[in-house]
């Protein structure tokens, strides 16, 4: 499969997002398998129209995107955590953006969110205790 400017542009941008997670290659390596077009949807139009548009940089949106899928209640939440980490939000931007949850997705969403944050982040500080 021929791989367009913007398939190539989507992909870096994911790169920066999700950084060297086996879990989220993994994934991809399997969307590609089932059906390349879905990760060329995904490649181009999330990350390389969406991500890649000059207002906000790939790290606001990121927060953005964490936000909608916390209130959204989505299954999304744990890597769109590990997303905003690799991009160098801290962990109390992460909280700060789980408060603010709560006035539109209401307290079940955001504590749901921040059971995981709590698993999300013993995880990072797992893997990145030598960085410290």
């Amino acid at each position: 499969m021929e791989r367009s400017e913007l398939f190539q542009k989507g992909a870096d941008i994911r790169r920066q997002m999700v950084g060297d997670d086996p879990a989220m290659n993994e994934r991809l390596s399997m969307i590609e398998k089932l059906d390349p077009e879905i990760l060329r949807y995904i490649n181009e139009f999330s990350y390389g129209t969406i991500y890649g548009r000059p207002r906000f940089s790939v790290k606001q949106r990121q927060l953005l995107a964490l936000m909608a899928n916390i209130v959204l209640d989505r299954a999304e939440v744990r890597p769109h955590i590990r997303n905003a980490l690799n991009l160098g939000w801290e962990k109390e931007d992460i909280m700060e953006v789980i408060a603010t949850s709560i006035v539109y997705g209401g307290f079940p969403v955001a504590a749901s969110a921040l059971k995981i944050a709590d698993e999300v982040f013993r995880e990072w500080d797992e893997t990145h205790k030598e960085e410290k």
